[in-house]
Order: C-alpha cells, then sequence, then structure tokens
C-alpha cells in the first residue's frame, strides 16, 4: 500500500551513513527533518559508507566540485561518475544541490512510476507513451522563428500521433508553450492522456492544453531530491502517492498532522534511497491530507511560499508560476520560451532578474514589461543577472507587491 515506510531504509541509514548512525530505526518520528541545506553542507555526512572507498572518494570529489559556484556545470541537470548518476535538483526553493543516485535506485524508480501509473489507470500501456522531453531540449532555445518553431512542434505531434502513441510525457512549461503554438496554427489532436512533471500549470493554460490535445493532463508531482511522490489530474492536486515514497504532513512546531484538512509543511523519505539516502527532506511545499474514496490523498497546494509576487487583483504566485503573468505578452507573440525558474530580488528602486543565457535575448521585451508592471510600486531600474542554480537569494527581498507602495512582505512562515 502507498504511504508505508521502509524498515530496510532506515536500518541501512541507522548502520551505513554518518549522518544517521545509531538512530533508533524502529521510530522515524524521532529522527530530525532534513533541509537542502544540509545535503550541501554535510554532504560526506549522508554519503553511504558501506560503498567501495575509491568510489565514495571521487563520488564526493564530483559533488564538492559541482557544488561549488561553477556557472558551466551547472546548466547540467545530471552528470554521470561511474556505477551512479549525481542529479542537480531545481533551485526553485533555494540554491541548487547536487545528488547521486545509484543506476539499480534510478532503475527501481522507473519501474515504481510506471506500477503506479497502472495502478491509478489499468488501461495505461507503456508501448503507446513517449517521452517527447528528448525532441526538444537541445533545440527549443536556439529556434525563435515563431512560423519555423510552430511547424516543427506541430510535427512532431503529428509524428507520434501517426505512429499510434496516445500517451505522452511531456514538461508542463513546454506543453503549455507547444499548446499555444498549434492552437495558433488552428490544428488539434486527440490524445488519451499527457503526463506532466516539472512545473504547474495555470487554469488558463490548462484549458488552452485540454482544447488543443483533446484529453485531461495527469500531472507527476516530485522533487529532483526522491524523484516522483505522486500523482493527479488538472485542474485539481489531489495526489495518489508513490510506493517509493513515505509522505508526512508536518507543522511548523514539528508535529506530525494526522488529520484531514489540516494544512502543513510536505515531508518526505525515500523507501528506495540507500547509496545516498532522502530522510524527512522538507519540500518546500505545503498540503494537507484528504480522503477520496476510502483511499488517503495528498492535497497539495499550488504556490509554494517563497519568492512569492502578489498582482493588484489580489492573487499572490510563486516559484515558476511567479513571473508567468506578466511575461505571457511576450512569450506568445514573441515565440520564446522561458524556463519558469526565474528569481526576482528587490532593493530600492531596482529589481534584480536572473536569467539563464538562453533568456537574454529577450531581456529588451521583459525589461519594458517589469518597468510597466512595477513602476507603479517605485521600481525604476530593471538589471538583469545570469542565474546558474546556486545564488543564495534573501527571501525577504523575493517578495514584490505590484499592489502597493511597499516591497516589506506580510507575515508568512516559511519552511526552508
Amino acid at each position: 500500500m502507498p504511504n508505508q515506510i521502509s524498515p530496510a531504509i532506515l536500518k541501512s541509514a541507522a548502520t551505513h551513513t554518518v549522518r544517521y548512525r545509531g538512530l533508533n530505526e524502529c521510530d522515524l518520528r524521532s529522527w530530525p527533518l532534513t533541509r537542502k541545506s544540509d545535503y550541501r553542507e554535510h554532504t560526506e555526512q549522508f554519503l553511504a559508507l558501506n560503498i567501495e572507498p575509491g568510489l565514495r572518494k571521487r563520488v564526493l570529489r564530483k559533488l564538492e566540485v559541482e557544488n561549488c559556484t561553477s556557472v558551466n556545470s551547472t546548466y547540467e541537470r545530471e552528470i554521470a561518475c561511474e556505477g551512479c548518476i549525481i542529479e542537480r535538483s531545481s533551485g526553485t526553493t533555494g540554491p541548487a544541490v547536487w545528488l547521486p543516485k545509484t543506476r539499480a535506485e534510478r532503475c527501481t524508480l522507473a519501474i515504481n512510476i510506471l506500477a503506479t501509473r497502472r495502478r491509478i489507470d489499468p488501461q495505461f500501456s507503456s508501448q503507446r507513451f513517449r517521452n517527447l522531453n528528448p525532441s526538444f531540449t537541445v533545440r527549443e532555445g536556439t529556434d525563435r522563428s515563431v512560423g519555423a518553431a510552430g511547424d516543427r512542434i506541430t510535427e512532431i505531434y503529428q509524428n507520434a500521433f501517426d505512429d499510434g502513441v496516445r500517451d505522452l510525457y511531456i514538461h508542463g512549461g513546454l506543453l503549455a508553450f507547444h499548446a499555444t503554438q498549434i492552437s495558433a496554427k488552428r490544428i488539434t489532436f486527440k490524445f488519451e492522456r499527457i503526463e506532466t512533471a516539472g512545473q504547474s500549470l495555470s487554469e488558463s493554460e490548462q484549458a488552452n492544453i485540454s482544447s488543443v490535445f483533446g484529453c485531461k493532463i495527469r500531472n507527476q508531482y516530485g522533487t529532483s531530491e526522491v524523484s516522483a511522490i505522486g500523482y493527479s489530474i488538472y485542474p485539481e492536486m489531489v495526489l495518489d502517492t508513490l510506493d517509493s515514497v513515505y509522505v508526512e504532513v508536518i507543522d511548523n512546531s514539528g508535529r506530525i498532522i494526522e488529520g484531514s484538512g489540516e494544512i502543513g509543511n510536505v515531508v518526505v523519505t525515500s523507501n528506495v534511497l540507500c547509496f545516498f539516502p532522502i530522510i524527512r527532506f522538507i519540500t518546500g511545499d505545503l498540503g494537507s491530507w484528504e480522503d477520496r474514496e476510502g483511499r488517503r490523498c495528498l492535497l497539495l497546494q499550488r504556490d509554494r511560499e517563497n519568492a512569492l509576487i502578489k498582482y493588484p487583483d489580489g492573487s499572490t504566485h510563486s516559484g515558476p508560476r511567479a513571473m508567468r503573468r506578466i511575461f505571457e505578452r511576450i512569450r506568445d507573440p514573441g515565440g520564446f520560451y522561458f524556463k519558469g525558474d526565474w528569481k526576482v530580488r528587490r532593493e530600492s528602486n531596482k529589481a534584480f532578474v536572473y536569467l539563464v543565457p538562453t533568456e537574454f535575448p529577450a531581456a529588451k521585451l521583459i525589461r519594458k514589461e517589469l518597468i510597466d508592471c512595477l513602476s507603479p510600486v517605485g521600481v525604476e531600474e530593471v538589471i538583469f543577472k545570469t542565474w546558474s542554480g546556486w545564488e543564495p537569494f534573501d527571501k525577504r527581498l523575493a517578495y514584490i507587491d505590484l499592489g502597493s507602495n511597499s516591497s516589506t512582505p506580510p507575515s508568512i512562515k516559511r519552511t526552508t
């Protein structure tokens, strides 16, 4: 059954890691909560001791290099290191960190995701399922012609459909961009399932995607640290959790929330990872328990607490969603694909915006749009810097209220 802790994981961590050595393997509640900064600052304490010493030393050396301020390496999301894969977190809840998994662990996680898909949807078939992310990753940031981009995007989806593919997997931001390009050509498809991950979708984006592709959208929620955590069907954020993770909801005092309806911090433990165990990791998201048809599901809150932007209509957005409304008029007519990992920092009358290199060609348009939106609240200058995934942002400066003259954040509780 989902949401059960693996005793073997706790026993392995208590036996083979410096961080957890000697802890009570029968009582997870007595184990400390872990933040992303703990993995960065105490990497060696988490890496298992019962691996070949030479490999352990080489992995630690690689982690030390990648977790430093190296800009060039940070744009890659994963690198190979002998028998393991080292993955970078997204950086949406703080400085990115690199974490290792063995290839065997990666395979186990993939099998568990497949089993969960079939448990939720018995009609799911891997033979009719295609991951479209590799089709776009390399070229998406270079082809800026709206017409050419739309033709190429449409062709890839058409080829998949003609091949009999009816289930697609693709990054949420890419899917929203592709739906805009294809709808401009007045073309529609009739897929059966589309699964997204990596970025939440606004209601308008969901509506446009459903109109273009003719199906519901299944959202895979997860973190780089533990991989997938659960699935929901848009527009709801009620998750069926995976067997590979144990989920807790904990309030800011550390109390475990058992009942339904009470919101707290989403904390996860991997039931698979032993090489670098992820135990009681605070994801940075908020959620609550909800009973659905005899199943206990996780109701995820849509927005993270940090990097908030409040719009004049009273709505508040954060993380990848924070800047989206400001740049909708740039993205659609201009054909630019924005990653959504934008960070904004305000100091007095200046707003600092961090972009990845492929987004800099749109800097002039971005500056104009930002000045139009932020000048009513006293921002007079927009300064661009390169986002490499590790800058330590002060969250007190990450809040911009577009409806007032104050840049001071409200009194909110933060989890990271």
